[in-house]
């Protein structure tokens, strides 16, 4: 079964400065972004603002998996935000997780960690589009893909965005982020692997995040010429609002 395309929708909240709605692979991600905003003075920076980055379950209250996904996102946003222009301030980005594939929550074969690799995408592509509808000023928009690597009868396999089972009976899941140049930006990794492995891996998330491939070929799932740049994506969702907005009514 191929991936599904990413669709989302920009601005649709109110009493937020940016909100947008992002799907993609059974994962809907509600996202909300709210300043700069005057930090207290026990969390201020005097040199650049604070990224307070929540994350809510769809069922249940958050727990270990939402605290380990939070700090991933800040790690990865704080690098495209520019938050020197805003010392003494901070954004606060919450992520409402309002769907999952079916298996999520109950009866699972994925161990927490591999459930995290999942959903990290959505997440980030989230909150890059609501960061674009509050107009916040960043050093440049990034992209995530997970990929895993089967094992399989002679050279391993690597298949770029699982489907569940597949996920599940990966011997390795790896999330990779790039920036639109293709700069590394987050590289998160879970089961057993090798160096090349890994590099192959990287070689092909690059591709399905930037429709671009540096390196080897070898190793590419047989959908390849049919994946999705996400780069292209999330530019089609902005173009989208813009054009709709620009129209007379």
């Amino acid at each position: 079964m191929g991936a599904q395309l990413a669709e989302g929708r920009l601005s649709h909240l109110h009493r937020t400065d940016g909100s947008a709605t992002f799907a993609h692979n059974d994962h809907c991600i509600v996202a909300s972004v709210n300043g700069p905003i005057e930090a207290q003075r026990r969390d201020e920076d005097p040199f650049e603002a604070v990224i307070d980055v929540t994350v809510r379950p769809a069922a249940g209250v958050g727990g270990t998996r939402e605290r380990q996904l939070e700090s991933l996102l800040q790690a990865a946003l704080q690098q495209l935000i520019c938050t020197k222009r805003f010392p003494r301030s901070v954004f606060q980005i919450t992520l409402q997780v309002t769907q999952t594939p079916m298996d999520d929550y109950v009866n699972s074969k994925l161990n927490q960690a591999q459930q995290n690799l999942v959903a990290l995408p959505a997440l980030l592509h989230a909150a890059l589009l609501a960061l674009i509808s509050g107009a916040v000023p960043l050093e440049g928009v990034a992209t995530a893909v997970i990929v895993a690597i089967l094992q399989s009868t002679g050279e391993p396999k690597i298949v770029g965005e699982p489907s569940r089972r597949e996920a599940s009976e990966a011997k390795s899941l790896h999330v990779f982020g790039y920036t639109a140049k293709g700069d590394l930006l987050l590289a998160e990794s879970e089961g057993n692997f090798t160096v090349g492995e890994w590099d192959a891996a990287a070689a092909l998330g690059l591709k399905r995040c930037c429709g671009q491939l540096q390196g080897t070929t070898e190793g590419n799932d047989e959908g390849e010429e049919n994946a999705q740049d996400m780069v292209r994506a999330l530019r089609s969702i902005t173009e989208a609002k813009a054009a709709s907005d620009g129209r007379w009514r």
